[in-house]
């Protein structure tokens, strides 16, 4: 959940097939012929070669930024001026603040959505869009690990279904970070179109998946009350187990995408789930399941929490199958709760 695993041969590999599928030319003559002619005449338009916009296919988050800083240097030209991204976002917001971001006009702007254009080259491409689907091969939402996110093609292999992309640094304000294979995140429609959306998200705030390497938090539970009957229920908690900077990135990754609140309503299903259990099988039921288990066939431990559970163990597994973490978690706590009261 939250981590994906940075690999160069992909990002290589969707660079390739970018370049195959794309009608774009940077011959000067035949360049110039694709692009309005309005916006032949911008900075933008004299700084991305070939060479340049390939960079942005393949680089990892940090680099994008760079990349991002450079081209709005160049669009800036103003001397001992380096663009800085926040004093940008100042001046949208009040053009008398940073009155030298003038020069990032719409002709600009505009010529960069024509150079990174996500909607021509990605969103109404079906066949790029499932091959990156594919190369990406994850069958989970990245941020919430509860839907599976399958890529699908019908009987004649056409595309049928596949995840949607989020991009994590935002078009609206990284428009040059739109095809970027490090930015299309994998993710359901609930936590990109409707949590998500565009809002903004900060390497200095949040959790990026091609960047930090665990979750930093574990999900936990507690009973919150009874009911008329005497049976007890429960909500679940996060409790963020990262230290320093980290720790306050976590909290707002969960806030950002409302963890607490989204698992909160699997609390009455797959919580309630895995407590009955505990209860209805005292004792350190799940290592004396698993043990048997071993014993008397060839499965591994792996294999045994994907047959009773339908979940991976192992956390570079768990956007695999819905709800790994979650579930995975939760049995451990129970199991430390089994544990303390022997």
């Amino acid at each position: 959940m939250w981590i994906l695993k940075p690999d160069s041969l992909k990002a290589q590999c969707y660079a390739k097939e970018f370049w195959n599928q794309t009608s774009y030319s940077f011959d000067k003559t035949l360049h110039k012929k694709s692009v309005p002619k309005q916006l032949q005449h911008t900075r933008a338009f004299a700084y991305l070669t070939y060479s340049e916009f390939n960079k942005y296919l393949i680089a990892m988050p940090h680099e994008l930024l760079d990349l991002h800083s450079r081209l709005f240097t160049y669009i800036l030209n103003v001397e001992n001026k380096e663009f800085i991204q926040e004093e940008w976002e100042e001046y949208l917001l009040d053009n008398n603040s940073h009155p030298e971001y003038a020069a990032i006009t719409s002709d600009e702007i505009q010529t960069i959505k024509h150079f990174f254009n996500y909607d021509y080259q990605i969103s109404k491409n079906s066949e790029f869009s499932y091959y990156i689907a594919e190369l990406l091969n994850t069958n989970t939402c990245t941020y919430c690990n509860r839907q599976y996110t399958l890529t699908i093609r019908n009987t004649k292999n056409e595309p049928l279904i596949r995840p949607e992309f989020d991009h994590w640094f935002a078009q609206t304000h990284y428009p040059d970070l739109a095809l970027s294979f490090y930015n299309l995140i994998p993710s359901c429609s609930f936590c990109n179109s409707i949590i998500k959306n565009k809002k903004e998200m900060s390497l200095a705030k949040h959790i990026h998946p091609y960047i930090d390497k665990e979750a930093g938090f574990e999900f936990t539970y507690h009973c919150i009350g009874s009911d008329k009957t005497g049976k007890e229920h429960y909500g679940v908690e996060c409790n963020v187990t990262a230290t320093g900077l980290d720790k306050n990135r976590v909290e707002n990754t969960l806030e950002f995408f409302r963890i607490k609140e989204v698992y909160n309503a699997h609390a009455e299903l797959e919580l309630k789930d895995l407590i009955d259990l505990a209860i209805a099988n005292p004792g350190n039921y799940i290592d004396e399941l698993v043990s048997h288990v071993l014993e008397n066939t060839q499965l591994s431990k792996e294999d045994i929490f994907r047959i009773l559970f339908g979940i991976e163990i192992l956390p570079d597994r768990y956007l695999n199958r819905p709800f790994s973490k979650f579930k995975m978690d939760i049995i451990n706590k129970i199991h430390d709760i089994l544990m303390n009261n022997r």
